[in-house]
C-alpha cells in the first residue's frame, strides 16, 4: 500500500515536471560553482519558476490539444486538470514578475528578458502545425542550457575559459541527448500503436544516426574539458568526470530502452541523471 502510494506520487511529481525543476537546479548549482560564483536565492527561485513555466505551458498546450485519451500520461492530466494548472501557471508567472522587479540583480534583467522572449517564440513555433521541420529538441536543448549558465556567467564576472565552454556545450548536448531519447522512445511507439506486425519493430535510422552524433560529440566535448582540466587545471576535474556520468546514463538508457518502456521508465532515469550534476557539491572540502 505505501509503495503504491508512493508510485503514484512520484508518478504525478514526474508528470507535473518538478524532477525536471530539480535537475535544472542541480545544473545551475554546478554551473554556479564551476563559475567560482555564489548566487541568491532569488535566481534560483526564478530559475525554478521559470521552468516549471515553460514545460507545464507545453503540456498544457499538448493536454488541450490530444484531449483526455491522449496516449501520454502527462498530456492526459494536463487536459483533465486544464484550468487548475492553468491558473497555478498564471501564479507562477506573477512569482516570476515579482522576483524579476523586486529581486533580480540588475545585470540578469536585460539578458533575461531576451531569453524569456526566445522561450515564448519557441512555444508558438512548436505549436504552429505547418512548421513540419522545426527543430523543436534542439532549440529547446539551447534555450535550457542558456538559461541554466546565464546567471553563473554574467554574476561571476570573468571570462570563460576553454575548459568552460565545453563544459557548457557538453551541458547542452545532454539536454538535446533526453530529449532526442524521447522522441524516439514515443514516435516507436506511436509506430507499433499504427503499423502492422510484420513492421512494428522497424526503426527511424536518421533518429538513432542523429541520437549517435550528438552522444559522440558531447561524450568528446566532456573527454575535452576533462583533458583540458587536468593539464591547465581550469575546472576541478570532479566536474567534468561528473558531467560525463551524466552522458553515459544516457546512452546506457538508450542501449537498454526497451526495458525501460514500461511506464516511461527511460524519463525516470535521463531526468534524474540530471540530480547528478550536484554529486560533486556534496563531496567538496
Amino acid at each position: 500500500m505505501v509503495l503504491h502510494i508512493v508510485s503514484v506520487t512520484y508518478r504525478l511529481f514526474r508528470a507535473l515536471s518538478l524532477d525536471v525543476v530539480l535537475g535544472s537546479l542541480a545544473g545551475m548549482a554546478a554551473a554556479a560553482h564551476i563559475r567560482s560564483v555564489s548566487l541568491p536565492w532569488s535566481v534560483y527561485t526564478l530559475l525554478a519558476a521559470t521552468v516549471w513555466l515553460i514545460y507545464t505551458g507545453d503540456h498544457l498546450l499538448d493536454g488541450r490539444r490530444r484531449g483526455p485519451q491522449a496516449r501520454m500520461y502527462r498530456h492526459r492530466l494536463h487536459a483533465r486538470f486544464f484550468k487548475p494548472l492553468l491558473v497555478l501557471a498564471l501564479l507562477d508567472f506573477l512569482l516570476a514578475m515579482y522576483l524579476v522587479v523586486f529581486h533580480l540583480p540588475r545585470e540578469l534583467i536585460a539578458p533575461g528578458l531576451v531569453l524569456a522572449a526566445c522561450s515564448g517564440v519557441h512555444l508558438l513555433l512548436a505549436q504552429w502545425n505547418r512548421l513540419k521541420a522545426y527543430p523543436k529538441e534542439l532549440v529547446i536543448a539551447i534555450i535550457y542550457a542558456c538559461g541554466i549558465w546565464l546567471a553563473p556567467v554574467i554574476m561571476s564576472r570573468q571570462p570563460v575559459d576553454p575548459t568552460g565552454i565545453l563544459l557548457f556545450v557538453q551541458f547542452g548536448g545532454t539536454a538535446f541527448l533526453n530529449l532526442w531519447l524521447f522522441s524516439i522512445m514515443e514516435a516507436e511507439h506511436d509506430a507499433r500503436e499504427a503499423m502492422p506486425a510484420a513492421a512494428q519493430f522497424r526503426s527511424d535510422h536518421r533518429s538513432v544516426f542523429l541520437f549517435a552524433l550528438a552522444a559522440i560529440g558531447t561524450v568528446s566535448m566532456g573527454t575535452g574539458a576533462l583533458a583540458l582540466s587536468l593539464l591547465r587545471n581550469a575546472v576541478q576535474f570532479r566536474w567534468p568526470l561528473t558531467f560525463l556520468l551524466v552522458s553515459a546514463v544516457q546512452i546506457l538508457a538508450f542501449f537498454v530502452r526497451e526495458p525501460l518502456r514500461a511506464r516511461e521508465r527511460y524519463r525516470l532515469l535521463c531526468d534524474g541523471a540530471f540530480l547528478l550534476y550536484a554529486l560533486p557539491l556534496f563531496f567538496l572540502p
